[in-house]
């Protein structure tokens, strides 16, 4: 919700072709599932994404792969694919591999946690048997950025009430997408939207998010100037 918020402030949700969710395979907490769902379709509703560019990873991973593969193959060099990468590297690069190789060049994939570019398991359960290291090997462009502990530094499982305060603009606010954005916070259990650094660092090259910039543009319409241009 947060990621979408941002693209809306800066009018480019237009832009938007492709969004695929519950992407840990395998078996899947079910309160999870039904909360990333309603999360997923509830920004959906209130910011006006087409329901085409949705892609519930559980019920529809061909769908999935085969949307990455048609935007992969879309891009070019004056119309690039920029893919923030918010989960496992699975789905991600099995879409990748169904693309043209020569369009690989076009792709710039966003990453800034160590978890999801590692995420690999042995045991048999899991499906996940990629990292970032495979995605590179691919011959898309990978863009790592900081860790998004700016937006947060809850646990994985709770926060202090100090946390939650950061956030109390988003409860407090007269605009109903912001106050419905912090109930699925709550829905979540904790105030953790630090994968929503990537799409900050997308839209203003600013990789140091923060509660403070967030209320900034999402509730005070103020949009930073462009970051300088990062020195690879």
């Amino acid at each position: 919700p947060v990621a979408v918020a941002l693209l809306d402030a800066f009018g480019v949700t237009g832009k938007l072709v492709h969004v695929d969710y519950s992407n840990i395979l395998g078996q899947n907490d079910p309160r999870f599932y039904r909360e990333m769902v309603e999360s997923v379709l509830g920004t959906a509703a209130r910011y006006e994404l087409p329901r085409s560019i949705l892609f519930d990873c559980q019920k529809d991973l061909k769908g999935a792969l085969e949307s990455i593969r048609g935007a992969i193959d879309a891009s070019s060099a004056g119309n690039p694919l920029y893919y923030v990468l918010a989960g496992p590297m699975e789905v991600p690069l099995l879409g990748i591999r169904q693309s043209d190789p020569a369009k690989r060049k076009h792709v710039y994939c966003i990453s800034h946690s160590v978890w999801n570019d590692g995420f690999p398991q042995p045991e048999k359960e899991h499906l996940h048997r990629y990292s970032k290291r495979d995605l590179i090997e691919s011959g898309v462009h990978w863009v790592q950025i900081k860790p998004g502990s700016g937006l947060t530094d809850s646990t994985r499982t709770s926060s202090t009430p100090a946390q939650w305060a950061l956030y109390h603009w988003m409860r407090d606010s007269n605009e109903a997408r912001l106050g419905w954005i912090y109930s699925r916070l709550q829905a979540e259990q904790r105030c953790d939207v630090s994968d929503a650094t990537m799409t900050y660092f997308l839209v203003t090259g600013d990789e140091e998010a923060t509660a403070a910039k967030l209320k900034a543009v999402l509730a005070g319409k103020r949009l930073p100037p462009p970051a300088d241009l990062r020195k690879e």
